[in-house]
């Protein structure tokens, strides 16, 4: 049960990570707004973030190690802090988190989405993952799953801050 819910948000990840690259323009213009360093260096974090969330995002799949767990948790922590802090301040933006594929916002639906993501990490540091592996996915008990909770987090990150 524990892995469904760590897939799910593994693929959050990937998508993510994923949609930056293909508009990592975006990605770079979003962290200009943050941090205060030369053009080359931007373009170099722009590009080298969504691979991390990629690699972290493959990881969970692949592997079944606490420091990929802690690793995923540290990601995920400081997406809760800047959504925090975008929605203590009232300063949601447009921060392209998955890209030109689904429009977002810093804020309470990524601030929600974040603590699920979370939330669905942290018993791995506690219990095993199971016996479910990444050939499991044929199995329709496995796969339906995991895709109702990938939908579940999408669909909080972009209904949410509707609202």
């Amino acid at each position: 049960m524990i892995d469904i819910f760590c897939y799910g948000a593994a693929l959050v990840l990937i998508l993510s990570g994923f949609s930056k690259l293909i508009s990592h323009s975006n990605t770079k213009h979003f962290f200009l707004k943050y941090i205060a360093i030369n053009d080359i260096s931007m373009t170099f974090m722009a590009l080298l973030f969504p691979l991390f969330e990629i690699v972290i995002g493959v990881g969970l799949f692949i592997y079944d190690h606490p420091i990929l767990y802690i690793s995923a948790l540290s990601l995920i922590l400081l997406f809760i802090i800047i959504n925090s802090y975008a929605f203590i301040n009232k300063a949601e933006e447009d921060c392209k988190c998955f890209g030109n594929l689904i429009p977002t916002k810093t804020g309470l639906g990524g601030l929600i989405q974040s603590v699920c993501m979370f939330l669905s990490i942290v018993p791995l540091l506690y219990f095993d993952k199971g016996n479910m592996n990444i050939l499991d996915f044929g199995n329709v008990f496995y796969l339906v799953p995991v895709l109702l909770w990938f939908t579940t987090l999408i669909i909080i990150r972009r209904n949410v801050e509707v609202v």
